[in-house]
């Protein structure tokens, strides 16, 4: 029979099971638009994704894994067309209404829509 060695009469640290809740990521959608040519020059889509990924990483760290089931991008779509009416964002909202993800990620909650008072009625 082993015996476990106890230090400082703490029993070692045991590691999650492979699939607890702990160790199992949740899936993000990651959302990012932008409306303008100054915009794509600037790289700002870029910036928006860079910047969601990072957060991700961010999150492994504080052990919140989370992982990206998929970018969502409108590139040159104005923020006054229905999140519904862009290509990107039907797409994200017909995948969010399969379950395809848990949660949205965006830069700023504008990429999403102009006026916030307009996205409850987004989803259900």
């Amino acid at each position: 029979m082993s015996k476990s060695i106890v230090a400082n009469g703490k029993a070692p640290r045991q590691s999650p099971p492979p699939h607890s809740p702990h160790t199992a990521g949740r899936l993000a959608a990651i959302y990012a638009r932008v409306s303008s040519e100054e915009q794509r020059e600037n790289q700002t889509i870029k910036t928006q994704i860079d910047t969601a990924k990072r957060w991700v990483e961010f999150q492994k760290l504080v052990e919140h894994p989370i992982d990206i089931a998929e970018l969502y991008l409108d590139d040159g779509v104005s923020g006054t067309i229905a999140l519904a009416e862009r290509p990107a964002g039907k797409r994200l909202l017909d995948d969010a209404a399969h379950e395809k993800f848990e949660l949205v990620l965006v830069y700023k909650i504008d990429r999403l829509g102009r006026d916030p008072q307009d996205l409850p009625g987004t989803v259900s």
